[in-house]
């Protein structure tokens, strides 16, 4: 391999180096998202239940009244 081949060898490493880089930013910027939507979504089926077992306690308090 020739010093040019080698430095073209070197160039074309580190430009798919920079690709896997900028990549796995992405991903990680898509994985926060993913994890805050599924934290919304997780409040919401608890506000949900609660908002349901609230009305069974109250349904159950007018029939014993």
């Amino acid at each position: 391999m020739t010093q040019t081949e080698y430095n073209l060898t070197v160039i074309a490493l580190k430009e798919k180096l920079d690709e896997c880089l900028t990549l796995i930013d992405q991903l990680k910027s898509h994985n926060t998202k993913m994890q805050k939507y599924e934290r919304v979504a997780s409040m919401r089926n608890i506000e949900k239940t609660l908002q349901e077992k609230r009305d069974q306690l109250i349904a159950s308090e007018k029939r014993t009244n």
